[in-house]
């Protein structure tokens, strides 16, 4: 389709708007700082540790020894749900990205885990992402702020083992849909602006509560995502509180 010149030069202008925007925002810096400060060669190709070998080596859904289905129904270490030995920990997002991962990995999986750790780094970045957006919702217009709330999060070492151990993924799966769904929630749910109900519904009631069932099958803990919109609904709407 072609383009009048100006057609061209608005276009030129909105897309150096929408860059511009992107590149001022403190939690695209803060995800950019947070994959490099964790981007280490020998922790990305490190081999399998403490529980990887329960959640990926011996777990018959990852290794492919049983049919994918099967997904449904065994808990995260690959154990019938219905055995009494069972963990009953039902993951299976989780466990199905190990399963993406396993078949990539090519022959030997368990030797070449440099996709299992660039999964796990890449999700830390979009966490690191959504909590400096998140952040922003009470810290308003205060740039530096977000920026080093980010930065405390991203880089803080208690992060170490959710990244660089295999298994930790689930908490990073769960911290995706955890601040997704209250983002969504607290930035849609002020009727004041806006005026479309059915989109008003749609981001601050059906995604919410999507995003905490998404979060609760990567771990248990994303049961509280609606509790924790709530709260921060509260705070950003009685801050003197």
């Amino acid at each position: 389709i072609s383009m009048s010149d100006d057609e061209q030069k608005k276009y030129i202008c909105d897309m150096a708007v929408l860059w511009r925007r992107i590149l001022l925002r403190p939690s695209v810096w803060v995800a950019i700082i947070t994959v490099i400060a964790y981007w280490d060669e020998r922790a990305l190709n490190g081999g399998l540790v403490y529980d990887d070998g329960g959640s990926l080596k011996n777990n018959v859904v990852v290794s492919g020894a049983v049919p994918l289905w099967e997904v449904v129904k065994r808990d995260f270490w690959g154990t019938l749900l219905s055995e009494p030995a069972s963990h009953k920990s039902f993951r299976p997002i989780t466990t199905l990205s190990f399963r993406i991962n396993w078949i990539l990995a090519g022959d030997d999986p368990t030797k070449h885990t440099f996709g299992f750790h660039l999964v796990n780094l890449v999700l830390h970045g979009i966490v690191t992402f959504l909590v400096t957006e998140v952040s922003s919702l009470v810290l308003i217009s205060d740039i530096m702020s977000q920026f080093i709330t980010g930065c405390i999060f991203g880089l803080h070492p208690v992060h170490v083992e959710a990244v660089t151990n295999i298994t930790s993924r689930g908490e990073l799966l769960m911290s995706v849909f955890f601040l997704l769904g209250v983002w969504s929630y607290v930035t849609h749910v002020d009727h004041h602006h806006y005026n479309n109900k059915h989109s008003r519904a749609l981001y601050a009631y059906v995604i919410p509560w999507l995003c905490m069932t998404l979060s609760v099958f990567c771990k248990e803990q994303g049961a509280t995502t609606l509790v924790t919109a709530v709260l921060l609904d509260f705070v950003a709407h009685h801050g003197s509180v």
